[in-house]
């Protein structure tokens, strides 16, 4: 898949929600990064399935706590008060969101509208912490928590690591955690293809 800016296509919805503190080139190097690999398994979804994202900010994590994800020199764990709360596996809670769904005819994603929240049957989660204009280093997870449209039924985790380099804002680390899904989204697509 070529590289694509996806900013320009969710931006216009993402920018109204962002405080003075929060660094505008973290969320479009956080977006293009996380959507080129939500893409990519929501084109592998069936014609008739609908795939949704909802992209958030979150403004309280779990602190203090010690956890750390070690890739590339360390980040702090993403853990939030939601699902589990008070705990490692708590899941960050959105202070807001803006809501997605892939159009497979088209081949990119459409803004729903406000407070709308698409039927869907696969979703996935971004979360950008808040007040990154404050920081070199961003932690960022994504979750599919009702599986991808590679492995339904199989939640997916995944992190990736921001820092902010004398060339902007780059992810220099992930976790391998949707391996599976890749590899049979891949399949899925070369077996289409031929």
């Amino acid at each position: 898949m070529a590289s694509v800016d996806f900013w320009s296509q969710l931006g216009q919805a993402i920018t109204p929600h962002l405080g003075e503190d929060d660094d505008p080139s973290l969320w479009i190097a956080a977006i293009n990064c996380t959507f080129h690999d939500a893409t990519f398994l929501a084109r592998c979804s069936p014609d008739s399935a609908l795939v949704s994202a909802s992209i958030g900010c979150c403004s309280h994590w779990l602190r203090p706590h010690q956890t750390r994800w070690t890739a590339d020199g360390g980040f702090a764990w993403p853990s939030g008060y939601g699902g589990y709360g008070f705990s490692r596996r708590g899941l960050p809670e959105h202070d807001w969101t803006a809501d997605f769904i892939w159009n497979s005819a088209e081949q990119l994603w459409e803004s729903t509208m406000p407070g709308r929240q698409a039927r869907h049957d696969f979703g996935f989660i971004v979360t950008v912490p808040a007040r990154t204009a404050r920081h070199r280093q961003a932690a960022i997870p994504v979750t599919w928590p009702n599986g991808s449209p590679a492995l339904p039924q199989t939640s997916l985790f995944q992190i990736y690591g921001f820092r902010n380099l004398s060339s902007g804002w780059q992810c220099t680390a992930t976790n391998n955690a949707g391996a599976k899904h890749y590899e049979l989204a891949a399949d899925r697509v070369s077996h289409e293809s031929v």
